[in-house]
């Protein structure tokens, strides 16, 4: 953090280290109890090169097959998600170009792949109906599926990280999520 130039008899009017800036405590200034002008300028350019290195970052998710635990590489977590949640980010993760909720059907065949890694059900009748109401004309349980999703990564990294992962609607109508799927070369380790 940059140090603050401060103009004036400073040692006079008595002030004291925020840990960032000095904050004064007199009445002669013309702000008493406001951070100095500089304090704000700093702030903002540390504001502005965090958002630029988040911007930059890779958003990586590990998954892998019959594990209900999705894990974030980069943020040294882990959660957990049932899985047609999973069947569902899993397809968002291969498609990033993102797609519309009415698209889905177009994309049956990678579902029924996906799901039958992820789902426990050996029969294919279970996993067919499974599918047909994800898919379905009312997208009730597609945006159902989107909203636990959500919720998941907001419960385990906050609001403003899990906007980078969660699958969300752009300003087109697209689904799409910023995270990258990422294959593991190593065995057994994340």
């Amino acid at each position: 953090m940059l140090p603050c130039i401060v103009f004036g008899p400073v040692a006079a009017v008595g002030w004291f280290s925020c840990g960032r800036c000095p904050i004064y405590k007199s009445s002669r200034f013309p702000n008493p109890g406001k951070p100095c002008q500089n304090l704000v300028r700093v702030q903002s350019a540390s504001y502005f090169c965090e958002k630029m290195k988040m911007r930059k970052r890779q958003y990586r998710v590990l998954m892998t097959p019959l594990d209900e635990k999705v894990f974030l590489p980069d943020e040294g977590t882990k959660l957990g998600l049932n899985p047609m949640e999973r069947t569902l980010y899993r397809l968002f993760l291969q498609h990033p170009e993102g797609m519309l909720a009415d698209d889905l059907l177009l994309h049956w065949q990678e579902l029924e792949v996906l799901y039958a890694s992820e789902s426990c059900y050996v029969d294919e009748g279970l996993r067919e109906k499974k599918l047909e109401s994800l898919c379905g004309e009312s997208k009730r349980v597609f945006y159902t599926t989107v909203s636990r999703i959500k919720t998941n990564f907001v419960e385990v990294l906050g609001a403003k990280r899990a906007r980078l992962y969660y699958i969300a609607r752009d300003s087109h109508g697209l689904y799409k999520t910023k995270a990258k799927e990422y294959v593991s070369h190593k065995k057994g380790k994340v």
